[in-house]
């Protein structure tokens, strides 16, 4: 597929790139980081993990790409930080899940999906209050 043909002018090349890019997130946050827009490039990563639901080290890699991202613009968006922060903390938590726990509802750490604030907090309530005790004062 060719976006663009030999007689489009740079103006319409960008147009052009730009609509195909909204169409496409995980490609528009590497044009984004090309061209020094680091915010959009943020927020792009940050609304693409977001969605990611099969693969934890996924989701938190672009959220790292995320944060970095955002730190690097020209005026950080402390808000969407805050976000960001707050994703990675649940990806953490997901990943210290005492394994007795992971064990007790009978997942598996190597092939299970991101889980939700809510499935942390019953998977947490359900034998380990320590657990639940550290997930609730860092949320």
């Amino acid at each position: 597929m060719c976006l663009f043909s030999n007689n489009m002018r740079p103006l319409q090349q960008q147009q052009t790139l730009v609509s195909f890019l909204a169409q496409h997130p995980h490609l528009a946050w590497l044009h984004a980081f090309k061209t020094a827009n680091y915010g959009s490039a943020s927020s792009t990563l940050l609304q693409s993990a977001k969605m990611q639901s099969k693969r934890l080290a996924r989701k938190k890699t672009m959220l790292s790409i995320s944060k970095l991202a955002a730190l690097a613009a020209d005026e950080p968006d402390f808000r969407e930080l805050k976000d960001v922060e707050a994703h990675l903390n649940l990806c953490s938590y997901q990943e210290t899940l005492p394994q007795s726990l992971v064990d007790c509802m009978g997942l598996d750490m190597s092939t299970m999906g991101v889980l939700s604030q809510t499935q942390l907090i019953q998977v947490g309530s359900s034998n380990d209050t320590e657990f639940l005790f550290m997930f609730i004062c860092f949320v």
